[in-house]
Formats: structure tokens, C-alpha cells, sequence
């Protein structure tokens, strides 16, 4: 397949639900970070789940002084012994794409 193709086909999926085609948009720059990073034991385990066919989804988005695209985040989760875990943060703004690995 080639660029022109996929992203005709990423268009064809958008007409039929945006929320969709968002998941491949995260889902292309995730895999460009990774690619950026290959030398990194965590990207090379990304990468071997993506080569495997699994798609990554838009999941954070919060405000702050950290610059964007830094990946420093406030947002954490914290366990509790007495009820699981919970997660503390803000979250700032939300596109309605479908968070999940697949």
C-alpha cells in the first residue's frame, strides 16, 4: 500500500466515523515517536506490537506548563490499598476517540 492509498483509506473511514479515523492518526504518530526512538527497549516493544497488528488510541490530554509534545505529564495513578487504584489529574480537553489498544 502506498501513502497516498492508506491515507485515501484513512479518509474513507473518517466519512464513516471520525472517531475512528482519529485512532489512526494517534495511532501514526505513536508509531513515528517509537520509530524515532527505536534504540529504546520500551519503543522495541511497542514496535513488536504494532508489527503484530495491534492499533494504539488516543488516551491523555491534560494542561500544564510542560511543553507540548514533551510527554511529562502530572496525571498519575495511584494505588490504594483499601479500594484499588485512582487516577489523579485533569483532564483538559477530549476528542471522543475510542481509547484501547486492539
Amino acid at each position: 500500500m502506498t501513502v497516498p492509498q492508506l491515507f485515501s483509506a484513512v479518509i474513507d473511514v473518517a466519512r464513516a466515523d471520525p472517531i475512528v479515523a482519529h485512532i489512526f492518526r494517534t495511532h501514526f504518530w505513536f508509531t513515528e515517536e517509537r520509530l524515532r526512538t527505536q534504540a529504546d527497549p520500551v519503543s522495541q516493544r511497542w514496535l513488536r506490537e504494532i508489527a503484530d497488528g495491534k492499533i494504539v488510541g488516543n488516551a491523555f490530554s491534560e494542561k500544564g506548563s510542560a511543553a507540548v509534545g514533551s510527554l511529562v505529564f502530572s496525571t498519575r495513578l495511584l494505588r490504594n490499598p483499601a479500594s484499588g487504584f485512582r487516577l489523579e489529574g485533569e483532564k483538559f480537553y477530549s476528542t471522543g476517540t475510542l481509547s484501547r489498544i486492539t
